[in-house]
């Protein structure tokens, strides 16, 4: 388990619903654990896909409550890690994921 702040948000009983409010922190490292809440509105979660920092893109494009639209605009993202973490989210419609391989030629 984390510690401080990260550490507590672990917890098998912390309220999830709580995570969301972390979401207009001043850190961006703050705000990254209020992607934790699998319940996080859509606009924060487009928020979260444009941010500035690939890091955040990341915890977006694997959150499992992405959009579609959000998840395809993050396939496309020119940093490949938060592009491949688009490609990996179970929510991805089995007809993007058959575009992706054949692209690739597989």
């Amino acid at each position: 388990m984390g510690s401080g702040r990260t550490g507590v948000v672990e917890h098998p009983n912390f309220p999830r619903h709580v995570l969301r409010t972390l979401v207009d922190e001043p850190s961006p490292y703050v705000r990254r654990v209020a992607l934790e809440d699998p319940g996080l509105p859509v606009p924060a979660l487009q928020a979260f896909a444009a941010a500035a920092e690939s890091f955040l893109r990341r915890a977006a494009a694997r959150h499992p409550g992405i959009t579609d639209a959000l998840l395809e605009r993050l396939l496309s993202d020119p940093v490949p890690d938060v592009a491949d973490d688009a490609a990996a989210n179970p929510v991805l419609p089995p007809s993007r994921m058959y575009r992706i391989l054949s692209d690739a030629g597989l």
